[in-house]
């Protein structure tokens, strides 16, 4: 019997609860780690340069805002073959200085802060 093509595992960064999301256990991001990475705009251009996985039209409110602020498809998910993320994420880091894992940025780093082309 042939086996099926093997599948990379993904790692999951900023599904809140409060986006509407859950992978794994709960999440609030109330209970999260605000720090500014020092390569933030690098982190955030990384983020929004994102291969898009799921695209979602409509308008998803910042969890540390409210009503306040919105993102246009934040719903949306990017990923770069390793990591995947709602497009709100960039903004979360941009707006709020969101940490973000140590190993999402090592990553990011190891392909000098570009988003890698995935196949198609």
């Amino acid at each position: 019997m042939e086996e099926g093509p093997v599948v990379a595992e993904v790692r999951y960064f900023a599904f809140y609860d409060e986006l509407g999301f859950r992978v794994g256990q709960a999440t609030r991001f109330r209970d999260l780690e605000c720090r500014r990475s020092p390569d933030k705009e690098s982190v955030v251009a990384y983020l929004r340069a994102g291969a898009p996985l799921v695209v979602v039209p409509g308008d998803l409110r910042d969890p540390a805002q409210g009503c306040a602020s919105g993102v246009w498809g934040g719903g949306s998910i990017l990923t770069d073959g390793g990591w995947a993320w709602p497009r709100i994420a960039a903004e979360l880091v941009d707006r709020h200085d969101l940490a973000v894992p140590a190993a999402f940025l090592a990553r990011m780093r190891g392909s000098f802060h570009a988003s890698p082309a995935l196949p198609r």
